[in-house]
């Protein structure tokens, strides 16, 4: 996964761009934290007139702020990485799928890969595979950060069902007749 380093404009406005219920309380947060900010601001009395005087006002409303930035940098993170999978992303599990199902099906001119309906059973239970270890109803719901481990169970984990294997055994053993004639 690609690492970004943020100005904080940026960081600002991809965390206003999140819409879950999550990213909408961290932008009220953010929106009373100005708030508070500019009324703390409004309400000191003396505001100090020498450059020392402004440095240290400063430091102790930067000194405030940076912890709280912290935790919304935190909220973000845990926001990305538990988002659901990009478009893109599905289209990965797809393809390895689908590459795993011609491996196991005997290739592209095989009986079972010809058998549409024995095709979609292995395919359905390569997803099922993937249901069962991420608890979801659907590929597309795995979280973002767990998309190595989804390739990594069907590239190298996903064990075909040995009465699944054996149907496409017997259907590649059998003899097309329309080929002798």
């Amino acid at each position: 996964m690609s690492k970004y380093n943020l100005t904080e404009e940026a960081f600002v406005l991809l965390a206003m761009g999140y819409n879950s219920r999550e990213a909408v309380q961290t932008k009220i947060k953010f929106i009373e934290e100005f708030k508070r900010m500019r009324r703390y601001i409004q309400s000191q009395n003396k505001i100090p007139k020498d450059a020392m005087g402004v440095l240290k006002l400063t430091f102790a409303a930067l000194e405030g702020h940076t912890q709280e930035i912290q935790e919304i940098k935190t909220e973000v993170k845990g926001l990305r990485e538990n988002a659901p999978l990009y478009a893109i992303e599905c289209d990965e599990i797809t393809k390895a799928v689908k590459r795993l199902g011609f491996l196991l099906l005997g290739g592209k001119n095989s009986n079972s890969y010809q058998d549409n309906s024995l095709r979609k059973k292995l395919y359905s239970d390569i997803y099922s595979q993937l249901h069962r270890e991420f608890g979801v109803n659907s590929y597309k719901a795995i979280k973002r950060n767990h998309l190595d481990r989804a390739i990594q169970i069907i590239n190298e984990e996903y064990s075909i069902p040995t009465v699944l294997n054996e149907e496409i055994k017997v259907k590649n053993s059998q003899i097309n007749m329309a080929e002798f004639q």
